[in-house]
């Protein structure tokens, strides 16, 4: 009686699947092990503005009143006026 060899030829290509498939799992589980180090960012703080304003009365109605805004930092320099 002869004796008939059966092969998978698949059997190299499913070999490396699983290879590459083990060592995808491997660094994904090495790179969510280790600890998050994200630094914190410091915190500026802008300059504080104090805006007033005043409406000026205008005689025609056919026109908008005009405001006037200025604007100021708290160290008193003048940022705007408008």
């Amino acid at each position: 009686m002869n004796t008939i060899r059966c092969y998978d030829r698949f059997s190299n290509a499913k070999r490396i699947a699983a290879l590459i498939g083990v060592a995808t799992g491997v660094a994904a589980g090495l790179l969510l092990a280790l600890p998050a180090r994200a630094e914190q960012p410091q915190a500026q703080r802008l300059p504080t503005v104090v805006i007033s304003g005043k409406s000026i009365k205008t005689a025609e109605v056919r026109t908008l009143p005009t405001v006037v805004i200025t604007g100021r930092r708290i160290d008193g320099q003048q940022v705007a006026a408008r």
